[in-house]
């Protein structure tokens, strides 16, 4: 990273608050603590939709002859991947972040949960074909190097009649709020406002993406959460504890400089939104998709 006064930004900002596999792992390292405590809560919501999208309910499980096993592809610390076993189906989990799988493995103990966690790469997946009864990506597979790749995995697994979840976030412009924090952000740091598009970050993409990796039957829908925030400054601390862009930004400059930044940045949010409450929605897109 260069200094504040420096006219380029390194770091590409995409939507949502989960660091892009094309980063270092350690880049998810620095992140898995305040991504259990700052993120699940919230995506929790997401996944429930998902495993609802996918038909893992509770009444199918415990009618079914046989288990129902559910894939948490990217799983992070198992959002998915603890609500599934705890509706009752068998699950395995994949994510290339040591520190994510073992606060998974960490929670599903004190639950008393039983998931098949391991550390891998999600675009080659470990397990045989046809497998799962349904395949869950959410907000991880949007960001592989290769996307195609990772669908026809989740594509492979499946069993015939089974589905597939993938979440991806609607882009930054789209949010307002969000949209300001990034502008306001790259001002405060004196850097160029760069931002890469956000992949699959439209319902013709998502579609076009998991049709094109053999999906049928594809509906992509959008699902929002309210994040409430008692003042500007708050969720400012809320995305530099669990946004990728402005950890690595932070990490780059050191505290001393980053806090300098951050004043600058906390001074021009209250300016626009004022010192009291906010809400912030994230805004996300569920595609799924069922294998023939």
């Amino acid at each position: 990273m260069k200094p504040a006064s420096a006219t380029a930004h390194p770091h590409p900002v995409y939507v949502g608050q989960m660091p892009a596999p094309t980063a270092a792992v350690s880049t998810w390292e620095l992140l898995a603590d305040a991504y259990l405590v700052d993120i699940v809560p919230h995506f929790e919501r997401f996944a429930d939709a998902a495993l609802d999208e996918a038909g893992v309910d509770v009444e199918r499980i415990e009618s079914a002859d046989t288990a129902i096993e559910v894939a948490d592809v990217a799983s992070g610390p198992g959002t998915v991947a603890l609500l599934a076993a705890a509706r009752g189906a068998v699950v395995s989990a994949i994510d290339f972040s040591p520190a994510m799988i073992a606060h998974l493995q960490q929670r599903a103990a004190a639950r008393s949960l039983r998931v098949d966690a391991v550390v891998g790469d999600a675009q080659v997946l470990p397990w045989r074909d046809r497998r799962f009864h349904a395949a869950i990506s959410m907000f991880g597979l949007m960001f592989f190097p290769d996307r195609a790749a990772g669908l026809l995995e989740l594509h492979r697994v499946l069993r015939a009649g089974g589905r597939a979840v993938v979440g991806s976030w609607v882009p930054v412009a789209d949010v307002a709020i969000l949209n300001d924090a990034v502008t306001m952000l790259f001002t405060a740091a004196h850097t160029e406002d760069v931002r890469a598009p956000a992949p699959l970050s439209s319902r013709e993409a998502v579609r076009s993406e998991l049709e094109a990796a053999g999906f049928v039957d594809v509906d992509v829908s959008e699902r929002s959460v309210i994040v409430p925030f008692a003042s500007p400054t708050e969720f400012l601390q809320w995305l530099t504890r669990t946004t990728a862009p402005v950890v690595l930004m932070k990490q780059a400059l050191g505290d001393d400089a980053f806090a300098e930044v951050f004043v600058r940045w906390n001074v021009a949010m209250m300016e626009k939104y004022g010192g009291g409450p906010l809400a912030y929605p994230l805004v996300a897109l569920l595609g799924v998709g069922r294998r023939r």
